[in-house]
């Protein structure tokens, strides 16, 4: 099963505003999340046509886009995760059709940072912006990333440089992003330098990563992980109407709603299973 590289989707991107809402990862391995109010909102085909064309603007080539409509939702979608390159090759992956080929600065900024895998003191810090363009834009991941699947006890956090990409309303030029890495103490240097530098590591809380999970379409793991959210919500509430006189209709308002947004949760948790049993199926 293949997943597609970008995803354009109609929808609410903030409170009372509809618009598109733009994700994807880029060969490189940057991540791409923009949003747009909606283009032409009294008709459908202008809208979506203009979508399109605003979405290969940020990407930076025109894609392929296909229709898809699924449980009663639309949304298009391009290339796809599958054409990777094969990783552990000697030889420098070639762009794929669909991205515009790196410039001889980005390849030299590309390689600066690689020789800079984790960040472990000031002077280091210092070293990496010594041989950086001043002038390139600066930004923090907000999430803390790790690999879901080392559940070591003793981790301590990395501070990582990656190059991103960056939107400056004509094209994307590269900036310089600094982030933060949970990497287990019994990992060798060169495993916790290879697990800082992977492009696939989730967030480490709960929200985050349900959301990017779910943006890159991995639904089973997202819903999952969705589900277990609404039942500590509905907890929360429960430990809440505790507070209160037990009798009080605020109290029972509060144990109703604790009650409907549990089964949600577990409703939601079976329909992450059906989903993860027909994808194995």
């Amino acid at each position: 099963m293949s997943f597609p590289r970008f995803k354009l989707v109609p929808g609410p991107i903030d409170v009372d505003v509809f618009g598109w809402e733009l994700t994807g990862d880029r060969v490189t391995g940057e991540y791409i999340s923009e949003c747009h109010e909606t283009f032409h909102p009294h008709d459908e085909t202008a809208d979506v046509e203009a979508a399109l064309t605003w979405a290969d603007g940020i990407i930076g080539t025109k894609q392929v886009w296909t229709h898809v409509r699924e449980r009663g939702f639309d949304r298009w979608e391009a290339g796809t995760l599958a054409d990777e390159p094969a990783s552990g090759s000697d030889r420098e992956p070639s762009s794929a059709p669909w991205e515009t080929p790196p410039t001889e600065e980005e390849r030299r900024l590309g390689a600066v940072v690689a020789a800079h895998p984790v960040l472990d003191s000031v002077g280091a810090l210092r070293r990496l912006l010594d041989e950086l363009p001043p002038e390139m834009s600066l930004w923090l991941d907000d999430v803390v990333r790790c690999d879901p699947a080392n559940d070591a006890e003793l981790q301590f956090l990395a501070v990582v440089p990656r190059i991103v990409g960056v939107s400056n309303d004509e094209d994307m030029e590269p900036g310089l992003e600094l982030g933060a890495v949970q990497i287990p103490y019994d990992l060798s240097a060169e495993e916790q330098v290879a697990l800082a530098g992977r492009a696939d590591l989730l967030p480490h809380e709960d929200w985050p990563r349900t959301e990017e999970q779910i943006e890159r379409g991995d639904l089973p793991d997202g819903l999952r992980n969705l589900a277990s959210i609404l039942k500590q919500t509905s907890s929360l509430l429960s430990r809440a109407a505790e507070w209160l006189d037990r009798d009080s209709a605020t109290a029972e308002s509060l144990r109703v709603e604790a009650s409907r947004i549990g089964d949600a949760g577990l409703r939601l948790a079976a329909v992450a299973k059906t989903i993860r049993d027909e994808d194995c199926g």
